[in-house]
């Protein structure tokens, strides 16, 4: 199972979904346009499942610890 964490914002999610080869994606939800409908909607339609979390990581380093975890179904 390839896992990525992403590192910066994206354009187009769908279109990056659909060109990754990982299995399990993290991110910020600030790397991610739109809100959580439009992610939501954007994941499902590119075969993935989305959750909202906080990451313990970033929570400990006190930054902002929102995420979203996009896994391939």
């Amino acid at each position: 199972m390839k896992t990525i964490t992403l590192t910066h914002k994206l354009s187009d999610l769908g279109a990056f979904l659909r060109g990754t080869d990982a299995d399990e994606i993290i991110a910020r939800t600030t790397y991610i346009p739109g809100g959580w409908h439009e992610a939501e909607f954007e994941a499902h339609r590119a075969g993935f499942q989305i959750s909202r979390f906080l990451n313990e990581e970033y929570l400990r380093n006190h930054t902002f610890a929102e995420c979203y975890r996009l896994i391939r179904r």
